[in-house]
């Protein structure tokens, strides 16, 4: 049988374990990465850095499948080869 007593000595104690517990059940924040590494290939590669995002400038295919995924959906073809321009970002 559980006394007044012992909840008053036991209470603070488990209070602050259950706290604990709690805090340690949160999500991790999200760390700062620094360097985009995007895979060539669709994950297929091995990673590397991405050097620009220009579509003029492409070198290498890591930088053209970065520039793929930014500037895919500015303009959207329709099928019938024109612009769409309510679906278009640009």
């Amino acid at each position: 049988m559980i006394t007044h007593g012992f909840m008053r000595r036991r209470l603070p104690s488990l209070c602050f374990y259950g706290f604990c517990m709690g805090l340690a059940a949160l999500p991790a924040r999200a760390a700062d990465c620094g360097t985009v590494v995007v895979p060539p290939g669709l994950g297929v590669g091995p990673g590397a850095d991405i050097t620009s995002f220009n579509p003029l400038f492409i070198d290498s295919l890591y930088n053209a499948e970065a520039s793929y995924l930014i500037f895919e959906q500015l303009l959207w073809i329709n099928r019938f080869h024109k612009i769409d321009w309510s679906r278009s970002i640009a």
